[in-house]
């Protein structure tokens, strides 16, 4: 074979690696898992908490209660999968659907309060938390 040959045939093989690689990291940390939330600890700081989970933040906003203000910071969290097979025009495909719920992370004076879905500030054993849920509640993303 002829080295120029050979030579764009391993730049080849380079780019379509890189191409691979890109497109397996885009994918990940596109929502978080209950095994993510294992790093998290009540007092960590704002940006800490935000550093430890590798996911797109859905969004940010704040409130006061109390005269006291929160920030509440919300993700994406998977709570499911289901695989399937479905019938394509081009054959049968395998398909992977991820069902998540919001969760919100809640911070008072920068530091992390508590965090879960809503239903876990709702039925939480601090009180606080559930009169807060009404509030976190209402910083929801609109879809």
């Amino acid at each position: 074979m002829p080295a120029a040959f050979v030579y764009l045939h391993m730049q080849y093989r380079i780019i379509v690696t890189l191409a691979l690689c890109a497109l397996v990291t885009s994918c990940t940390g596109e929502f978080l898992t209950i095994h993510t939330l294992r790093k998290l600890q009540k007092g960590i700081d704002k940006q800490e908490a935000m550093n430890l989970l590798p996911a797109e933040v859905r969004g940010v906003n704040s409130f006061s209660d109390n005269g006291r203000p929160y920030t509440v910071v919300i993700y994406d969290l998977q709570t499911s999968e289901s695989k399937s097979t479905e019938q394509r025009y081009y054959g049968k495909v395998k398909v992977t659907t991820h069902h998540t719920n919001y969760l919100y992370l809640l911070f008072q004076d920068n530091k992390l309060r508590y965090w879960g879905m809503m239903q876990d500030y709702e039925k939480s054993e601090d009180p606080e938390m559930r009169l807060l849920a009404s509030k976190v509640r209402a910083t929801t993303p609109n879809n």
